[in-house]
């Protein structure tokens, strides 16, 4: 599946006058407060992991769901059960969840791997490989040494590698935060485990990975005067091969993100032109981080925009996300509110879905459906839109309500959400500046074997179906059967 790209974009208006009513069917779970985690396509399947809690303690086990749904319509329920030494959390007292603890990777139709991570106090890793509904292999590793935290990024490489990484710490008063790199076959084991570190402390922005190389963005010295930004390129068994710094003192860079499609390496960032406009790039590598070319991308929605009615006004925010391939991208665009963002007000929200060959648009859609409740996590198939997530109710405490729903009717949009041009930039030139700064940083960067620490996994599996219910996820009817817990004391 891999990942997905957020951008927020204000927006003014909307080209097209849609009805004020829902004609899609919302489906919700009541009995626990659940979060939806994750959500991956195979073919026509889809595979949704949502993590739940069926008490108002939540001192007690969860349940692990993946929820496998055949040409968008639900089939059956993976039910994962594993033990609270190792796994728990206490996300259900946020808004919303700080992490990624379940991520889903669908080898083929029948198959996924499936990992859960506990992080902070109970510092585990359990990586699962699910055959026909049945676990096949399980492996739990204990991350307590390194006081595993928050900032995590995970990638499977297409082939028989899935990779994880996390930030921790040993001595903090050392090395401050450190980094620690997981590469994993398909059956759990572990075949590479390295700490990726300098003397002060640093981040791992992001990674991705083909069958021959893992490339790896990191933020080193986070706190100190002397910050540098570069992306690693590591072997499958995470050796470090080059190191391509960016943010530059000639080409500053405010952000850079990594995608990959089967066999390319797309970057997405953004630099300032000399009048200070910030403008969006996207750039294309092959697997071995040859340049191919750079695209400038600029938003087109104020521009196509006519229709001032609501919900279509100042107020309103484009969030898209895109899912990369060897011939383009697909652009999956929703059209929200600052008050249903900010406030959970009821604006209704509209979906759309953009095609690009190349940089260049093939096909277009705007389903004519409403649907109230936002959601990044959304799979475009057969046509239809598969919308997935959970909504948070705060009144006499927190809890959550996961929910799904298909929009189907569409028309053809013509007015694009972006358009590309190319441009001569490579932000990973050979340049007098870039030489030195990698010369630099390999005299810094270290990455060392570290020791693993496998327990036994308690994880257990059974297939069942789940009480969805055709409700709307804030419905009296649906929040007294779901737990509500106090709010966090943090």
């Amino acid at each position: 599946m891999k990942k997905v790209f957020l951008s927020v974009l204000l927006l003014s208006v909307f080209s097209l006058v849609f009805a004020q009513t829902s004609g899609a069917e919302t489906v919700v779970l009541p009995d626990y407060t659940s979060m939806v985690m994750d959500v991956a396509s195979y073919d026509d399947t889809i595979y949704e992991a949502i993590l739940a809690l069926s008490s108002d303690d939540d001192d007690d086990p969860y349940n692990i769901f993946i929820n496998r749904y055949k040409d968008t319509e639900y089939v059956s329920t993976i039910s994962i059960d594993i033990p609270p030494e190792q796994f728990t959390t206490g996300e259900f007292r946020e808004n919303r969840s700080h992490y990624e603890h379940l991520r889903v990777f669908p080898v083929n139709e029948d198959e996924i791997c499936v990992t859960v991570y506990s992080c902070f106090s109970n510092c585990h890793f359990t990586f699962l490989r699910i055959r026909n509904d049945e676990i096949v292999s399980k492996k739990t590793y204990n991350l307590r040494n390194t006081s595993s935290y928050e900032s995590t990024s995970y990638s499977y490489d297409g082939k028989d590698r899935i990779y994880f990484s996390y930030n921790g710490q040993e001595k903090f008063s050392e090395t401050g935060w450190d980094n620690w790199i997981m590469a994993f076959d398909l059956d759990g084991n572990l075949k590479a485990y390295k700490k990726l570190f300098t003397s002060d402390s640093d981040s791992i922005l992001d990674l991705c990975s083909f069958p021959d190389y893992v490339y790896v963005n990191c933020d080193f010295g986070v706190y100190s005067k002397n910050k540098a930004q570069a992306v690693l390129k590591l072997s499958p068994d995470l050796e470090l091969l080059e190191i391509y710094p960016y943010n530059l003192k000639d080409l500053p860079v405010h952000y850079l993100d990594l995608y990959n499609s089967p066999n390319k390496l797309i970057l997405s960032s953004a630099k300032s032109d000399k009048k200070g406009n910030r403008v969006n790039f996207k750039s294309v590598y092959d697997s071995e981080m040859n340049f191919e070319g750079t695209f400038t991308e600029t938003n087109l929605f104020e521009k196509n925009m006519t229709d001032n009615s609501e919900p279509f006004g100042d107020s309103t925010v484009y969030i898209s996300s895109k899912n990369y391939s060897d011939d383009g991208f697909e652009v999956l665009g929703s059209h929200d509110t600052w008050e249903n963002i900010l406030w959970k007000s009821q604006n209704p929200v509209y979906y759309d879905y953009f095609k690009y060959t190349g940089f260049d648009n093939a096909e277009g859609y705007r389903f004519t459906d409403p649907f109230e409740y936002g959601s990044e996590k959304r799979v475009f198939m057969n046509g239809k839109l598969f919308i997935s997530g959970y909504w948070t109710n705060s009144s006499g405490g927190i809890s959550k309500v996961s929910f799904h729903t298909v929009l189907k009717d569409k028309v053809s949009a013509k007015n694009l959400p972006y358009e590309y041009e190319q441009i001569d930039l490579n932000l990973f030139a050979e340049r007098e500046d870039f030489a030195q700064k990698a010369d630099d940083l390999l005299k810094i960067v270290m990455l060392k074997d570290a020791d693993p620490v496998e327990e036994e996994s308690l994880a257990t599996a059974s297939v069942i179906k789940l009480p969805w219910t055709n409700a709307v996820p804030d419905a009296p009817e649906i929040l007294k059967t779901v737990p509500s817990l106090p709010f966090s004391e943090r």
